[in-house]
């Protein structure tokens, strides 16, 4: 083939790399698609939406056992994957068992109850089979004892999901998948400024108008609270270069000579006894105060920032229709 625009080195790869190129691609994909889902399902776990949460976090099961298994299947059967009848389908009780069968070292047996617990909540994954068969979910966020069922008699089916059980499957399945941490964790550890546009949506929820505020008020409001951070880190900063220098450790404030003597008798130097009591005492003084007032500037600094933090944000106004 020529080199051309879409092609300028005029390689052509044959249809082996082809497939190779596919196989790696679906392994990367099927990685970065389950981590998202996984990242997905505990926020809606923490967020109480029991209805979804849990098919959530079965695609993110499902897609990191299909990754595992991607590292050494041919791109002929990775295809058939998704295939109901020929493949896996979303069946993770299946891909499980395939799973555990590719382990040198077999994995510890508490995951297969967990994988099936999991798989359960495909049976309610659509609100007409709930509504049908009824239910009685559960949904743990921490790792606690289970108490007893009230009503043992009860003919609904129980569902029962604990967060940190998933939390180690998928552990153990990002590790067996020969990701490389690196490459994948940042883009869904670093949450920082996704909750940053998170709260940026919120206020638009079902397309309601975004709140504004007044643009002199608002530009007050932001300086007003950036000189008070200031002022209190500047307090903060002068409280301890006072404790540096009068702080401890100080010097010693014996005011005593150890000697029998009078006020009046005069020590090396030209000083009387009682002159150098006195200058003992105001010294003592002086690094007390200061010391003392490097606190308080410490304190006070700290308090300023603190008050930054609970002071009432602007209140915020619905745009003027135009």
């Amino acid at each position: 083939m020529r080199a051309d625009e879409r092609n300028p080195t005029g390689f052509v790869p044959t249809q082996a790399q082809r497939d190779e190129s596919e196989r790696k691609g679906y392994w990367d994909h099927a990685i970065r698609y389950g981590l998202e889902y996984y990242v997905s399902g505990r926020f809606a776990t923490a967020h109480g939406f029991i209805s979804v949460n849990a098919n959530i976090l079965h695609h993110g099961v499902e897609l990191l056992l299909k990754a595992c298994l991607a590292k050494d299947d041919p791109i002929e059967k990775i295809r058939l994957y998704g295939n109901p009848k020929k493949g896996y389908y979303h069946d993770i009780v299946q891909l499980w068992q395939e799973f555990k069968l590719r382990q040198k070292v077999p994995p510890p047996v508490e995951f297969d109850a967990i994988v099936e617990g999991l798989h359960e909540f495909e049976h309610i994954r659509y609100p007409e089979f709930l509504i049908r068969d009824g239910a009685m979910i559960r949904i743990d966020i921490f790792d606690v004892e289970n108490l007893p069922d009230e009503n043992p008699g009860m003919r609904e089916k129980q569902y029962a999901l604990k967060l940190p059980q998933i939390d180690r499957l998928m552990g153990l399945l990002f590790a067996a998948s020969g990701a490389n941490p690196p490459a994948f964790l940042p883009r869904i550890e670093n949450d920082e400024q996704a909750m940053i546009y998170y709260d940026m949506v919120r206020p638009t929820l079902f397309g309601r108008p975004k709140l504004t505020q007044p643009e002199g008020k608002s530009r007050i409001g932001l300086l007003f609270r950036k000189w008070l951070n200031a002022i209190g880190l500047s307090l903060g900063i002068v409280g301890v270069v006072f404790i540096w220098i009068w702080g401890p450790p100080q010097p010693s404030f014996e005011r005593e000579v150890p000697l029998a003597v009078s006020e009046g008798t005069p020590l090396p130097g030209g000083k009387t006894a009682g002159q150098h009591t006195a200058e003992v005492k105001d010294q003592e003084s002086r690094y007390r105060l200061m010391s003392s007032i490097g606190l308080a500037f410490i304190l006070l600094g700290f308090a300023t920032q603190l008050a930054n933090e609970f002071l009432p944000r602007d209140q915020a106004t619905p745009p003027r229709a135009k």
